[in-house]
């Protein structure tokens, strides 16, 4: 079990942060160097609640990736996130680039 000073200092020093829409990234708060930010989304569930904090702060590098999964309000449908590594490369390597 990680405490918050390990939490904290692994965003403070971060450079690049990926991950799927949650609560983690209310650590977003503590970046210091303006990391790119790729957090990805279910297509029915849309939520802007870290956009919203990005766009008030200087985390200029945060980007919302969508991703299909099942119907809305269908709580069966597979809302597991599946990130193929190449085309993960390819994307941090595309927005690195602008």
């Amino acid at each position: 079990n990680e405490g918050i000073d390990n939490h904290v200092s692994y965003f403070k020093a971060a450079n690049i942060i990926v991950g799927a829409h949650g609560g983690m990234f209310s650590n977003i708060i503590y970046c210091e160097n303006n990391p790119l930010i790729l957090e990805y989304l279910p297509s029915t569930r849309p939520n802007g609640c870290w956009q919203s904090y990005a766009d008030v702060t200087s985390l200029s590098n945060y980007h919302q990736i969508i991703f299909q999964c099942g119907k809305r309000g269908d709580h069966t449908g597979n809302l597991n996130v599946v990130i193929d590594i190449e085309d993960l490369d390819n994307q941090i390597k595309l927005f690195l680039q602008n």
